[in-house]
């Protein structure tokens, strides 16, 4: 686990599993459930999966802008087939996100600005230098 994550999260059985953190997320997935419950089960599995895909898209759309900020530089005379496939994947999720459902798309966002603010608070309250990338600072 990484130093931005809770302890609660980081603990493991012998078996290397996180239960903690697996029990949690099945809370919290058994909330969602019971609380958009439809009378129309085809409704419900729409609603669901189409949170399910928005979610799953933000990762890739992190992943695909990291690749190209961070692989500035690095890739060479590769560099054109990297654009080219991060800008395809790039596209590609932003259709699917598009194509998505109007109010399945607010709530998704709204989690996820929640959970970057978190991240952010929780980050800088474990990382003093200013920036990631900066060199420790020094105690003249």
């Amino acid at each position: 686990m990484t130093d931005c994550s809770h302890q609660f999260f980081a603990r493991v059985n012998k078996a290397g599993t996180p239960v903690a953190g697996l029990i949690i997320v099945g809370i919290l997935m058994t909330i969602f459930q019971l609380s958009s419950i439809s009378p129309n089960a085809t409704k419900e599995f729409g609603l669901v999966s189409s949170v399910s895909v928005i979610f799953t898209l933000v990762p890739y759309l992190y992943t695909c802008a990291a690749l190209l900020l961070l692989g500035h530089g690095h890739f060479g005379k590769a560099r054109p087939a990297y654009l080219a496939v991060t800008t395809i994947a790039f596209l590609y999720c932003i259709w699917a996100v598009v194509g998505s459902g109007a109010k399945e798309v607010m709530w998704s966002f709204v989690t996820l600005m929640v959970i970057t603010a978190m991240y952010a608070l929780n980050y800088n309250r474990l990382h003093k230098n200013p920036y990631p990338l900066d060199a420790p600072i020094s105690k003249d």
